[in-house]
C-alpha cells in the first residue's frame, strides 16, 4: 500500500498566520496579544541586551517579570519587565529570586520597587476595559521608545 502525504490545506486563518505583519500579533486584545506587547516594550527599552551578562543574541532574549505574571494588575507594566538572555532568566530571575529582587530593588529604587509589590497585591478584572488599557499604554510606551531609537518595529 503506497503512504500517502499529508495534503496542505490552505485557508484564510493559514495564510494570515504566515504573512500578518507583526503589528497584528502587537494589536491584539489578547493575554498572548499583550505579552507580545509587553515583550517588544521591554526589550526595546533594555535596548535588546541581557542586563545581567549584557548578551545581545536577539533570539535568546526575554522580557523576565520581576513579579510573577500571575499578579494581573502589573503582569503587563513595563516597569515589571527586564530584558534577560535565556540563561540568565533560568538561572537568575527563576532560581535566585532573592539575588533578582535585591537587583530589582537597586535598579528601581525601594519606594518604585514596593509600589510594584503592593500593585501585585490589589485586585483587578481582566475585562475587556482593562486588556485595551493595558495595550493602550504599551503601544503609547513603545512609540516613544521608537522615537528615542529613530526606528519603528513595525
Amino acid at each position: 500500500m503506497r503512504k500517502r502525504s499529508a495534503k496542505l490545506v490552505v485557508t484564510p486563518v493559514a495564510i494570515a498566520a504566515v504573512i500578518a505583519p507583526r503589528f497584528n500579533r502587537l494589536d491584539s486584545i489578547s493575554e498572548d496579544g499583550l505579552d507580545a506587547l509587553f515583550r517588544e516594550v521591554v526589550l526595546t527599552r533594555d535596548r535588546f541586551t541581557c542586563q545581567r551578562c549584557g548578551s545581545r543574541v536577539s533570539d535568546n532574549l526575554e522580557a523576565a517579570h520581576l513579579i510573577g505574571r500571575k499578579a494581573t494588575p502589573t503582569r503587563w507594566m513595563s516597569a515589571n519587565g527586564v530584558c534577560c538572555c535565556w540563561s540568565c532568566h533560568r538561572t537568575w530571575a527563576e532560581t535566585r529570586k532573592a539575588e533578582f529582587e535585591a537587583w530589582n530593588r537597586a535598579r528601581l529604587g525601594n519606594d518604585r520597587y514596593d509600589l510594584l509589590v503592593r500593585l501585585a497585591a490589589t485586585t483587578q478584572l481582566r475585562d475587556m476595559a482593562f486588556l485595551e488599557r493595558s495595550r493602550d499604554e504599551l503601544r503609547q510606551e513603545l512609540e516613544a521608545l521608537e522615537k528615542r531609537d529613530g526606528r519603528r518595529s513595525w
